[in-house]
Order: structure tokens, then sequence, then C-alpha cells
């Protein structure tokens, strides 16, 4: 027969290869996001070479018209980043759900429902800015559009405007203010330019979708194991934990320090820690025994 301690050991290895798993399975989701960009980018790259005129440059009376096909290029997108989140999702949960498999605390008839339970409390969450999973993906989604769409009209005004300008200079050198637009409206800068948009700016559309994944499934994964800690007779705390990649101090600090219950530093009751506190968080949990709190806990 097993001590407390032995059972509490198992749980805590079991966390820490499930938390892994997690970093694993996010670099994954990470590089299939990442694909499904490029894809559509591709895609956007090579359809805009029709717009070209003789001069290698997007003929601004067409830019509508083809502003109209990349709509209809990125509505592809949530649809597919719906359906890959959705994936994804569950496969969080299911590595969550996974530590309390064999685990005699948790009854077996509730470990089926742990990450399916899991997986449908995160699409219907309603966050403290009453935006659901299903709003946040449509928010990817035009915001994508916005993005493609505000950068290829400024480099396509500023191309056609320097271009108009430089003719003015055509016995003398060029203001540099005026060179530097030139050629913005060429097909090669626009197709650089729909790539920046969607990947490699700062605040890119994949860098948002990023982190909404990373967010939900760390998400998926904590609410799966905290179903099991409900579930199991023994654990009656979670213990807020910081990730040793936490970047720098924030309300985390303030979560896992703080003794509100009188369980603990960093201890809440089961269900009652304020977990994720924030969006991208590094942050977990962990089990805590009622044997670990009894000489914490107040008279």
């Amino acid at each position: 027969m097993t001590t407390p301690q032995q059972r509490a050991d198992r749980i805590a290895a079991a966390t820490r290869r499930a938390r892994a798993g997690m970093d694993l399975l996010t670099l994954e989701a990470a590089e299939d996001l990442r694909d499904l960009y490029e894809s559509i980018i591709a895609q956007l790259q090579r359809e805009l070479r029709a717009y070209a005129d003789d001069a290698g440059n997007l003929r601004a009376e067409l830019l509508n018209q083809y502003l109209r096909q990349a709509q209809q290029r990125l509505n592809e997108l949530g649809p597919s980043t719906a359906g890959l989140l959705r994936d994804y999702l569950h496969d969080a949960a299911e590595r969550g759900a996974d530590i309390w498999r064999g685990d005699p605390g948790v009854p077996r008839a509730a470990l089926p429902g742990l990450a399916d339970a899991a997986a449908r409390f995160v699409t219907e969450f309603i966050a403290a800015d009453g935006l659901q999973l299903s709003d946040r993906l449509w928010r990817l989604e035009n915001g994508a559009k916005e993005a493609v769409a505000e950068t290829l009209r400024r480099n396509v005004v500023l191309g056609r405007d320097a271009s108009r300008a430089a003719r003015e200079f055509l016995d003398g050198e060029v203001p540099a203010e005026i060179a530097r637009d030139l050629g913005k409206d060429g097909i090669e800068n626009l197709e650089r330019s729909i790539a920046a948009a969607l990947t490699t700016d700062p605040n890119c559309a994949y860098q948002r979708a990023l982190r909404v994944y990373r967010t939900e499934m760390n998400r998926a994964h904590g609410e799966a194991y905290r179903n099991g800690l409900k579930a199991h007779p023994e654990i009656v705390g979670e213990r807020f934990v910081l990730s040793p990649n936490h970047p720098k101090p924030d309300i985390c600090d303030d979560l896992a320090a703080q003794d509100l219950f009188g369980m603990g530093p960093g201890v809440y009751p089961v269900g009652q820690a304020p977990w994720p506190a924030h969006p991208n968080t590094l942050s977990y949990l962990v089990a805590v025994f009622d044997w670990e709190v009894a000489d914490a806990r107040p008279a």
C-alpha cells in the first residue's frame, strides 16, 4: 500500500511530465499555425502578380479588385485557424487528464470526462472582456484582412506619389524622402509587405493568433488537471506556481505568494485559484493534499 507522500510524489512527477509535453505541443501548434499562414501568404502573392503592369507595379485602379480577391482568400483563414485550434485544445486537455489516469484517487468513471469537459469549458468561457473564443477567432480573421489591406493601400499610394514627384527632378537629384518611397508599389515589395503584415511584423496577425493558441491550450490543459483535482478525495487545494521561465514580476508573483485561506503561500481551495491570471501566462497549478495543509489551517 502506498503512503500519502508516495501518492503525492507520483502526481507531482506526472504533472512535470505533462508540463514538458505541453511545451512540445505548443511548439508543434506554433509550427502548424505558421504553415497555415505561410500557405495563405503564398496564395496571396501568387494571385497578386496578375495585377502587375508592365513596369512590375500594382496598377492602382485594380487595387480594390485585388483586395476583394484577397479578402475572399483570407476568409479561409478563420475556419482553418479554428479547426486547427480545436484539435490542439483536445490534445492539451488530454495531457491534463493523463495525469490522473492510473491514479486510484480519481474514480475510473470520472476519467473519460476530464478532457471533454475542459475543452468544452474553453470554448464556452467568457473572459472579463466579455469575449468567447469564437469572438477572438473572428477578431483574428478580421485583423488579418485589415492588416493586408492597410499595408497594400499605404505602399501603393506612397510608391505612386513618389514616382510622380521623382519625375519633377529628372535634371537633378531626387530628395531622399522621395527616393525612400520609390518602388513601394512594386509587386516584389508588396509581396514582402503582405508577408510582414501576416507573419513577421511586431504584433503581426500570426503573433496575435499564436497568443490565443497558447492561452487557450494552456487553459484547456489546466482545466482538465483541475477537473482531476475536484474528483480526488485527498486533494483540497491547488497551488499557484510560477514557471521557471517567468519573464518578469507581475500579478502572478502576488498570486503565488499570498495566503488568503490559511493553506500556505499561493494555495487556494480547489477551483478558486485565479488562474490563468493573464493571457499567454506561463504559470500553472499543482495539487495540494489534505495532509499538506493540516498544520497550516487556522483553528
